[in-house]
C-alpha cells in the first residue's frame, strides 16, 4: 500500500514541476543557519549535515586540474627566474588556475544526512530528501520538488550524445529537456538500490543513471520533516574570482 507522501508524487508530471523557486521559499530554510561559522562552510552545507557520497563529473574536471597544475608550474618557474619581470606571465598562471578551480573543479553533488547538496560555481544548494519529489540527469542534475521549487546541479551531466542515445528507442527522439517530458524518473517506477555501493562495480550502468537512482531511491525513502531548501553563496570560490578579476584588471592597464 503506497504511502500518502508517494501517491502525491504519481500524479505530479514533470512540467507542472518547472518552476523556479521562490525567494520566499528559500529564506525559510535559514532557519538552519544554527552555528555555522561562515569561514569555509556556509548555511546550505551546514544545513545538509555529514556527506555520504559526492558525486561528481570526471572530464570536466581532468582537465579542470589540468589548467591548475599549469598555473602552479608557472608560477613556480616564474619563481625561480626572475618575478619582476615575469609578474604577467603570473598573472595569467593565478587567473587560469582560479578560473579552472571554480568552473571546472568546484561544481559537484553531494549525498548528505539531511538532503541533497548542489554546489555549482559561486552558489551551493541544499534540498531536504523529503521535499525531492523527482530528479534527472540531462545537461545538469535537475531536482524538482513537491512545492514547484527547481534547482540545478552542474557537477553532473549528459553530453549530447548520451542524451541522445538515452532517447532513442524508448520515448523520444528528441533529446531530454527539449520538451516538458523529458525523462524526469517518477519515484514509485525508481529501481531498487544498488546491491554494491561503487557504481563501476554494476555492469552496464552509466554514471549519471547510477547518479538518478541513488538519489530516487534515497528521497523515496525518506520520511516527511520540517526542513527546507537553502541557497548560500561560497566564500572561497567569490574570492578566487575576485582576485582572477584583479589580476585581470592589472594586466590590461600596468
Amino acid at each position: 500500500m503506497p504511502s500518502p507522501r508517494q501517491s502525491r508524487r504519481r500524479t505530479r508530471p514533470w512540467s507542472s514541476l518547472r518552476k523556479e523557486p521562490s525567494p520566499s521559499s528559500v529564506r525559510r530554510g535559514d532557519a538552519c543557519r544554527g552555528g555555522y561559522s561562515g569561514a569555509v562552510s556556509n548555511a546550505a552545507v551546514h544545513a545538509a549535515g555529514a556527506e555520504e557520497e559526492r558525486f561528481s563529473g570526471t572530464s570536466g574536471r581532468l582537465i579542470g586540474w589540468s589548467g591548475v597544475a599549469a598555473g602552479v608550474a608557472i608560477c613556480l618557474l616564474a619563481a625561480v627566474g626572475e618575478p619582476v619581470r615575469d609578474r604577467k606571465t603570473v598573472y595569467v598562471a593565478v587567473v587560469l588556475a582560479a578560473v579552472c578551480w571554480v568552473v571546472l573543479i568546484r561544481p559537484s553533488v553531494s549525498s548528505n544526512t539531511n538532503g541533497i547538496v548542489l554546489r555549482n560555481m559561486l552558489r551551493d544548494t541544499f534540498v531536504p530528501w523529503s521535499k525531492i519529489e523527482r530528479c534527472r540527469v540531462v545537461q545538469t542534475l535537475q531536482i524538482a520538488t513537491e512545492d514547484h521549487q527547481h534547482f540545478h546541479g552542474l557537477g553532473v551531466g549528459r553530453s549530447a550524445r548520451s542524451m541522445a542515445k538515452k532517447s532513442y528507442g524508448r520515448t523520444s527522439l528528441i533529446l531530454p529537456g527539449m520538451m516538458s517530458g523529458g525523462v524526469g524518473r517518477p519515484f514509485d517506477s525508481a529501481p531498487k538500490a544498488p546491491d554494491r555501493p561503487a557504481w563501476q562495480a554494476q555492469q552496464g550502468v552509466m554514471y549519471q543513471d547510477y547518479v538518478e537512482d541513488k538519489i530516487s531511491v534515497r528521497a523515496r525513502q525518506s520520511s516527511d520533516d520540517e526542513l527546507e531548501a537553502v541557497v548560500a553563496w561560497s566564500v572561497l570560490p567569490l574570492a578566487a574570482l575576485a582576485v582572477a578579476i584583479v589580476l585581470l584588471v592589472l594586466l590590461i592597464f600596468t
